[in-house]
C-alpha cells in the first residue's frame, strides 16, 4: 500500500496541541498519547479504504457500461448474415439529379451567382 505506516504529528506554531490532557474521572478510562496515535493512524487508513472503495465502484460501473456497449455492438456486427441474422431495418436509398451548367466556373464568386 502507498499509505505511510505512521503519521508524523507536528506541533502547532504556537506550541499548543489539538489534544488536551484531562483529569481522569473515577471509573472511566481516558486514552493516553499512544492510543490516540493508533486511533489517528487507523482512522486515516479507514478513510483511505473508504475512498478507494468508492473510486473502485465508480470506475467499475463505467467499465461495465462500456463492456456492455462493446458486447452489444460486437453481437450486432457478427450476426449480420446467416441463421442468427438480427433484423436492423432496410436501407433507404434516394437519387437526386442536378443540372450542371454548360459554362465552367472560374472562381467561387461565379458559383455564388
Amino acid at each position: 500500500m502507498n499509505a505511510p505506516e505512521s503519521i508524523d504529528m507536528k506541533p502547532a506554531a504556537d506550541g499548543t496541541s489539538r489534544y488536551v490532557v484531562h483529569d481522569e474521572p473515577p471509573g472511566r478510562h481516558l486514552m493516553d498519547g499512544a492510543e490516540q496515535a493508533v486511533r489517528r493512524q487507523r482512522s486515516r487508513r479507514a478513510n483511505f479504504i473508504k475512498w478507494l472503495r468508492k473510486v473502485h465502484g465508480w470506475v467499475g460501473l463505467r467499465g461495465a457500461v462500456l463492456g456492455l456497449m462493446f458486447g452489444a455492438t460486437g453481437f450486432l456486427l457478427n450476426h449480420r448474415a446467416g441463421p442468427m441474422k438480427v433484423p436492423t431495418g432496410q436501407p433507404q436509398v434516394e437519387e437526386l439529379q442536378m443540372a450542371v451548367p454548360d459554362k465552367p466556373f472560374h472562381s467561387p464568386m461565379d458559383m455564388a451567382k
